[in-house]
C-alpha cells in the first residue's frame, strides 16, 4: 500500500508542476509538434455485483497514455492532428478474474 501512495503522490506532483510550468511558458498562437504523456492506475472491480464491497491490491493495474501530434492555430482556434496510444500492465490476477467473469474456463 505504501508503494501505491508513493506512485499516486508522484503522479499528482508531476501533474501540478507541469501545469504551473505550462501556464508560464506556453505561447498562445504558435504552431509546432506536441508530445503529451499521462500515467494512470486502473482498478478492476469485477463483473459480479457483489465484488465491489472489498479492496484487493492484486487488482491494481498501470497504464501510460501518450499523444504525438502537430498543433496549427488559426485565429482563435487550435487544430491538432496526431496519434494517440496507450500501453500498460495487467497483472495475472486481474486477467484471470476478467477471464472467469466472461464465462471462459481455465486450462
Amino acid at each position: 500500500m505504501k508503494t501505491l501512495y508513493t506512485i499516486v503522490f508522484f503522479f499528482v506532483a508531476s501533474a501540478l508542476f507541469a501545469q504551473a510550468e505550462n501556464l508560464q511558458t506556453c505561447p498562445q498562437n504558435q504552431s509546432g509538434f506536441v508530445f503529451l504523456m499521462g500515467p494512470s492506475v486502473n482498478y478492476f472491480q469485477g463483473g459480479e455485483l457483489t465484488s465491489t464491497d472489498k479492496f484487493d491490491a492484486d487488482m491494481i493495474n498501470y497504464q501510460l497514455n501518450g499523444f504525438i501530434g502537430y498543433n496549427s492555430p488559426r485565429s482563435k482556434v487550435k487544430n491538432s492532428l496526431g496519434v494517440f496510444g496507450a500501453g500498460g500492465y495487467t497483472n495475472k490476477a486481474t486477467f484471470n478474474k476478467i477471464k472467469n467473469s466472461a464465462g471462459a474456463y481455465n486450462r
